[in-house]
């Protein structure tokens, strides 16, 4: 099987053949958390990635410390306006005003096939070999519904994300932001490889060091086109006596895209 949840550690394993995508519960499974992605590794308990077993530790157990732990917890989908001030992934505006909003976990349904995105471009399993992890996440004071989806490509060593959200209050609730996926690695050095060009010179690379504060990538023209491939490369770089080496994490967004990324001190 391409995802597995371990009961006992919390943990859902995606696997394709050369990757490990790892996400972990953290809080009596309340927090859904980023461990890791990268070179497939054998099954473990990988939970100290999430450190929630030191300072500020976790809601429960220190709670004069919550907004310590929503800044430096590595969430696989983050909120937006009650203690993390790094980048949002979702943003959201009531009727009142309220722009707070913390997805936190529900359940989880594994199925055995890609869910389709009715109006949107995306992949689909014509093999029927895919597996698909669904992360149901809710913000209790909202009644806003936020879906995971994790569909797992093993032979093509792919994995893609989407994000579906719905209101199921009766105000109005305006979505003034939301990412189909998040991202928080622990800073290791990387580049930012992006590819840009115009006609007859496509994909064109520049590559920059990532540091801290944000860089951002994006198209407002609704298509792919060679003045911007919605595709980025984040390259883990090692530098040895005689040669460079890289392991390169790339991500790809269909349709229209903007991606940010940086780093913050912790």
């Amino acid at each position: 099987m391409s995802i597995v949840f371990d009961e006992n550690l919390d943990l859902f394993c995606l696997e394709t053949a050369n990757t490990s995508y790892i996400i972990g519960l953290a809080d009596h499974r309340t927090f859904v958390g980023h461990v890791y992605y990268g070179r497939r590794v054998r099954r473990q308990d990988l939970r100290y990635l999430l450190r929630t077993g030191e300072a500020p530790f976790v809601p429960s157990g220190n709670e004069r410390e919550c907004c310590s732990f929503y800044d430096t917890f590595p969430a696989e989908y983050s909120g937006n306006g009650v203690g993390d001030y790094r980048e949002s992934s979702i943003a959201v505006r009531t009727q009142a005003g309220q722009h707070a909003v913390m997805p936190t976990y529900v359940s989880y349904e594994i199925t055995d096939q890609k869910p389709e995105l009715p109006g949107l471009p995306s992949a689909f399993d014509r093999e029927h070999t895919a597996q698909t992890l669904i992360l149901r996440c809710r913000d209790e004071v909202l009644q806003l519904d936020v879906d995971l989806y994790y569909t797992v490509f093993e032979e093509n060593d792919m994995i893609t994300r989407s994000v579906r959200i719905s209101n199921q209050s009766k105000e109005a609730v305006y979505l003034t932001k939301a990412y189909s996926a998040c991202m928080d690695m622990d800073d290791d050095a990387y580049e930012m490889l992006t590819l840009h060009g115009s006609w007859a010179r496509e994909r064109q690379m520049d590559r920059r060091p990532l540091g801290y504060g944000k860089t951002s990538v994006g198209s407002i023209r609704g298509e792919v086109l060679p003045s911007g491939t919605p595709i980025y490369g984040m390259d883990e770089i090692f530098h040895d006596t005689d040669s460079r080496r890289s392991v390169c994490h790339a991500f790809y967004l269909f349709w229209q895209f903007y991606r940010t990324a940086g780093k913050k001190p912790v």
